[in-house]
């Protein structure tokens, strides 16, 4: 459960605690599996390539990039997995000196929403992460 909270907070160093799993791993017998990253505007671009095949999203693309790359920006990093919830708060308070709460609410957030909801149904990014 430790590793689950280091997780939620953004670390994914995996330095293992447990003696029995240390003790286990040097026996190798336990084989840690980090996953492999993805990428905020990856996750963007798929939903926007997924939507032009059914012919849908051409405004999604323009709008939303700059709404990734400034969350991009904000958390100093592409990782959608490093990404937590409390990430997600602390830009929406950001957003929130300068913009208009409706546009944080209908722009800023529902993008970020749509494309993270997505990724979860899709296994990419764990449910339990955000």
């Amino acid at each position: 459960m430790q590793r689950v909270v280091e997780r939620d907070q953004g670390d994914f160093s995996g330095q293992l605690q447990d003696p029995t799993l240390i003790k286990a791993a040097a026996q190798g017998t336990v084989v840690a599996v980090e996953p492999e990253p993805v990428s905020l505007l990856g996750l963007l671009d798929d939903y926007v390539t997924a939507k032009k095949a059914v012919g849908k999203g051409a405004g999604a693309e323009m709008r939303w990039a700059t709404v990734f790359k400034h969350l991009r920006k904000f958390l100093g990093h592409d990782g959608a997995q490093r990404m937590t919830k409390q990430d997600l708060i602390s830009w929406r308070n950001e957003l929130m000196k300068t913009r208009a709460a409706k546009t944080v609410s209908d722009v800023y957030l529902a993008s970020v929403r749509t494309i993270l909801n997505r990724a979860v149904r899709e296994d990419r990014v764990p449910a339990h992460h955000l």
